[in-house]
């Protein structure tokens, strides 16, 4: 579970991908939880974001509607003669989903695995920069002292 919300102008939510069920079979779902409305809502992903557990994952806020959800690592499937798992392997081992906030809830807009993130990147990167911007604009606003208006006469 992940926690996305950006800067006051959506509220949080919570996001669960994956995991391991009773059965010891991967749950091949994922859901995101308004915090304010106590709702939850299923987005749809394919099977190779989904089918994993004990696997990691992060959010990184792109801008106020949109972010990435960086999930890696973990396990598709268990062995149970082995009494072990089967790690995700390939170019599914790092996944990126592109979620974007509209229509009061967030919506898949990207996914990209391992291998399309090399051939994606000049958008990556063009994602990147406007970050970059966005973080020394703020950093440039906190830093200037804001003039006080005078008094009112009364």
């Amino acid at each position: 579970i992940n926690s996305i919300s950006s800067n006051g102008q959506v509220t949080p939510h919570l996001i669960t991908i994956g995991g391991l069920g009773d059965d010891h079979q991967p749950l091949n779902d994922s859901w995101i939880l308004d915090i304010s409305s106590l709702i939850w809502y299923q987005i749809n992903l394919p099977e190779c974001v989904t089918k994993r557990y004990r696997h990691s994952m992060t959010a990184y806020h792109i801008s106020n509607n949109r972010v990435w959800i960086i999930i890696t690592g973990g396990a598709s499937q268990y062995n149970r003669s082995d009494n072990a798992d089967i790690p995700v392997t390939g170019c599914d081992v790092t996944i990126i989903v592109e979620l974007v906030y509209t229509n009061d809830k967030w919506c898949v807009e990207n996914i990209w695995n391992s291998e399309e993130m090399i051939t994606n990147r000049e958008y990556l990167q063009r994602r990147m920069t406007e970050i970059q911007s966005e973080e020394e604009l703020l950093m440039r606003d906190r830093s200037v002292p804001r003039a006080l208006s005078p008094p009112q006469n009364q």
